[in-house]
């Protein structure tokens, strides 16, 4: 009964706490000591938690963060792969690290970039992970090892994030990179495996795939290469890139991503099956404009395969690219359906393009969910195309400002006490535009989280691929040398946290400018509030004014004060949070005041 209470107990203070939530990281948000961050893939941990307390669950993203020249050592020479966790409702962030890697006995960093994660079930059942990246050689500390520039990074880490091993793979001495890995279903010798691609460019003319089978301290079964010339042998004037891979329960791999035969302009569509043992089983490119670029693979409900990515197929100016997805056929690549899903607003479509998909079973219907950069002018935002499961679009959304228009990674939630989509990217530091926050938030499976509820009509253009069978070169290479590493600890910032959407009427607040209204407004009257529209959390931004206490107000529109605090100032730019979760939705007044000094900014609460 004890035990019942508490689970119990649980799941009450997590739905008190929400399950719609944005989160996002940076380096030192007090000080600050800011670097650009990225996320660039994220999972919801399933092995190790399904079993005990689905409550457990955690949201994981692996990414980048940039060194920042401008500040002290260690923080300037070089660029870290980054790693953060958080608990099922978005709070609470367990792990927070930034991690940089040199040869085992060397004192030499090299950059470190983080692109893909996975899970690791172990027998403590405890939990663990296991991702991929790259290293490349380091001007600023010396390290210059790597054949190429750059090699593919392996980490296995702990639930906590630790270290436990970490190798780079020098692939036939080329630029090589890793950008995906998944949990594999075949067992070797009694121990799970992975499956991870990538690249590896040799020559100005020739860059080979690579998919390798391995076990969790990074170990390769098998490793291979392979290039699908469209001229054929000898195989060396073709660019190949593998993006991401799937595999099924029989441990077949399919892979997607790019072919471009060296000089000529075109880039299509990649996509092949692999044998358990690596051997090809078929491959194909897709071409119908200059630009077909796949980008992500899952397997569907149905045992075939479901990509996303972009094309430049039908594009009319501001746009240059809309996202495209394609369903095909498991057995031979075949096209099943294949969809534009164009971004349009008003008169106007806008550039789009796909970096990851899910297939979620969403209100029992399948429901595919596709996120990349929607890009408007100057302005770039997250963003996510909703479509039904014939491949018809449904609506879009649009997120937060950006500085980076990739890096993006999405994991279905598929639990019934937090359903919805886990949306793994970056976004504009909204204090200081010029640098990038690592964010990880959770929509609905209609598109929605807090802070964001307007959704956008969908603008579909179907087309058909031309489809074309490949002969293809593999080999066998790939050599593993250990690294040693180095932790950093980041921190975060709570966005917003919601039990429930409560979507409002939408307001007049300009969302293309909104980041340099914030900044242009905290320059000229000294003080700036965002979000606006807020839900939960507003922050208010102080900047070069008098040092000295501060009344905060707030004032509905009939005059009547809802909140009322004190903040002390001192100098430069500083930040103080209102809790506006009790406040009734509406147009509100925030008023500063320090005695004749009165600034004031409207409010909208959602």
């Amino acid at each position: 009964m004890k035990n019942l209470l508490t689970f119990i107990g649980l799941l009450l203070l997590n739905f008190a706490n929400g399950q719609y939530f944005q989160q996002r990281f940076n380096l030192d948000y007090a000080t600050p000591n800011l670097r650009n961050e990225r996320d660039n893939s994220g999972i919801r941990t399933r092995d190790n938690y399904m079993a005990g307390n689905p409550l457990l669950h955690y949201y994981v993203g692996i990414g980048t963060s940039y060194n920042n020249t401008a500040l002290p050592a260690p923080d300037n020479v070089a660029d870290r792969m980054r790693f953060q966790q958080l608990n099922n409702t978005g709070v609470g962030v367990i792990t927070n690290i930034g991690y940089q890697f040199a040869d085992a006995g060397a004192a030499a960093w090299y950059h470190s970039y983080g692109n893909s994660i996975a899970e690791v079930l172990n027998a403590t059942n405890t939990g663990g992970y296991v991702t991929v990246g790259t290293v490349t050689n380091n001007t600023i500390t010396g390290a210059a090892a790597i054949l190429g520039n750059s090699d593919a990074l392996f980490t296995q880490l702990d639930a906590a994030g630790n270290v436990i091993s970490a190798m780079r793979y020098d692939i036939n001495g080329g630029q090589d990179q890793a950008w995906c890995i998944r949990k594999s279903a075949i067992i070797v010798n009694g121990l799970p495996t992975w499956v991870l691609c990538g690249q590896s460019k040799k020559t100005a003319n020739n860059t080979d795939c690579f998919v390798a089978r391995v076990f969790a301290n990074g170990t390769p079964v098998w490793f291979n290469r392979y290039n699908f010339d469209p001229g054929g042998a000898p195989f060396n004037s073709a660019h190949n890139i593998a993006k991401q891979l799937c595999e099924d329960v029989a441990g077949n791999i399919y892979v997607a991503g790019t072919l471009q035969d060296a000089g000529a302009v075109n880039i299509d569509g990649l996509a092949f099956r692999l044998t358990p043992a690596g051997a090809v089983v078929w491959a194909n490119n897709y071409n119908i404009a200059p630009d077909d670029e796949f980008q992500a693979i899952r397997l569907s409900f149905d045992g075939n395969i479901v990509l996303g990515g972009f094309t430049n197929f039908g594009v009319v100016a501001p746009a240059t690219h809309n996202m495209l997805i394609t369903k095909l056929f498991a057995a031979n690549g075949a096209i099943m359906f294949q969809n534009v899903l164009r971004a349009r607003i008003g008169a106007n479509v806008y550039t789009s393009r796909c970096y990851d998909i899910i297939e979620s079973l969403a209100g029992g219907a399948v429901q595919y969910f596709l996120a990349g950069p929607f890009i408007r002018g100057a302005a770039t935002y997250e963003m996510m195309y909703r479509v039904g499961g014939g491949g018809v679009g449904i609506s879009w959304y649009r997120y937060n400002r950006m500085n980076y228009n990739l890096g993006f990674g999405l994991d279905d939630v598929n639990t019934a006490a937090f359903a919805g989509v886990a949306y793994f990217s970056s976004m504009r530091n909204p204090a200081t535009p010029g640098f990038s926050d690592t964010h990880i938030m959770k929509t609905d499976y209609l598109g929605r989280t807090c802070n964001f509820c307007a959704s956008n009509a969908p603008f579909d253009l179907p087309l058909q691929m031309q489809v074309f069978q490949r002969q293809w070169l593999q080999v066998q290479t790939g050599q593993p040398r250990q690294l040693v590493a180095a932790l950093y600890k980041y921190n975060n910032i709570l966005i917003c946290n919601v039990p429930v959407v409560a979507c409002a009427v939408a307001t007049t607040v300009s969302d293309e400018e909104a980041d340099e209204a914030v900044a242009a407004t905290a320059k000229a009257t000294g003080i700036a509030i965002f979000p606006n529209p807020a839900v939960n959390t507003v922050k208010v931004q102080f900047n070069a004014l008098p040092a000295g206490e501060y009344q905060i107000a707030l004032t509905n529109m009939a005059g009547r004060t809802v909140m009322q605090k004190n903040n002390v100032y001192t100098s430069g730019s500083s930040f103080t949070d209102l809790d506006i979760s009790a406040i009734t939705p509406g147009i509100y007044m925030l008023t500063v005041r320090r005695g004749t000094l009165v600034l004031q900014q409207k409010l909208v609460k959602q």
